[in-house]
């Protein structure tokens, strides 16, 4: 591993082993915000080991907006945990006339789902990335959507660079509508 660049090593959620879940269950070990850990992304040497997680959290108020959130937590040499980063990546609007729906976390992984509705997400995934040059992407979680000139789907995409193999973790908007899906915008997250 390089220091100070994260190497990328995407697991969902059901393949995550019970170190990475205890570091995550230490590292958000905070009141008020239920967290349902979705992905272990990858980690970091920097003053100890950063490990990076998406998460699905609900706030515990009346009426809780669900939204999904990139944790990045450092263990230090002594075993310390402590959240270095934290940065919401998708949240529900209030009103869901227009505004973005979150998946919920039983529907948000489709890669280890077994349902038509995963099968056709992922479909649709692979049908508006096909003109996507100079990087392979692969789609881990599917975030939600929004009705907006047909309908947004947002995605949490794996992307590997086709020349040196190198990868990123990427937010990807694709619209569909009618039967034209396309990509509205890729947005770096790790």
């Amino acid at each position: 591993m390089i220091v100070g660049n994260f190497e990328i090593n995407v697991k969902q959620k059901n393949k995550i082993s019970e170190e990475l879940k205890d570091i995550f269950k230490k590292g958000t070990n905070l009141l008020g915000v239920h967290r349902e850990l979705m992905l272990y992304l990858g980690k970091q040497v920097v003053h100890g080991i950063n490990y990076a997680f998406i998460a699905r959290s609900v706030p515990a108020t009346l009426n809780p907006l669900p939204y999904y959130e990139l944790i990045i937590i450092n263990v230090n040499e002594t075993g310390k945990t402590c959240i270095v980063r934290r940065e919401t990546i998708l949240q529900a609007s209030e009103s869901t006339m227009g505004g973005i729906i979150c998946s919920r976390e039983d529907e948000a992984p489709i890669r280890i789902i077994d349902s038509i509705e995963a099968n056709n997400l992922l479909k649709l995934f692979d049908k508006g990335m096909h003109n996507v040059l100079g990087l392979d992407y692969e789609a881990e979680l599917y975030l939600g959507h929004q009705i907006y000139h047909g309908c947004n789907y947002y995605y949490l995409a794996q992307a590997t660079s086709l020349e040196n193999k190198t990868k990123s973790i990427k937010l990807v908007t694709i619209n569909l509508f009618i039967d034209e899906a396309r990509v509205v915008e890729i947005k770096d997250i790790l």
